[in-house]
């Protein structure tokens, strides 16, 4: 979403190429966008949530629900039990599960992270 704040190409392009129908934010990316909202310098906190607002405006939101609890408790275990899960990613497992549960396509620049996911279909459109 960062990207996406600051109109960074090809992502500004793809996003407006696709109809709004077919792009989603999982809510804990807008979770994470929250949070960098309440960390920010407080001059700043309304500007960004207004930034925040629109760049969200045109997505669809897809948030937490029993399908994607069960995928996350299947990703997470996979990732423990090969010792690959890293705490730190707990959120990206999170987002992971939603995109798997409700089989959507996962955009990201960091494919590193998710590499790992079975049945996780990636683009990276930076």
């Amino acid at each position: 979403m960062i990207h996406l704040f600051q109109a960074k190409e090809p992502l500004n392009s793809k996003v407006q190429s696709h109809p709004p129908a077919d792009l989603a934010i999982s809510g804990f990316t807008e979770a994470e966008l929250r949070y960098g909202i309440e960390k920010s310098d407080p001059k700043y906190r309304a500007q960004n949530e207004l930034a925040r607002s629109l760049a969200i405006a045109p997505f669809n939101m897809v948030y937490h629900d029993h399908s994607v609890s069960e995928v996350y408790g299947k990703i997470k275990a996979h990732l423990v039990v090969n010792k690959i899960y890293v705490p730190q990613n707990e959120i990206d497992i999170f987002i992971a599960a939603t995109a798997v549960a409700k089989n959507l396509i996962l955009v990201t620049s960091n494919t590193k992270d998710f590499s790992f996911i079975a049945g996780l279909t990636l683009e990276d459109w930076s």
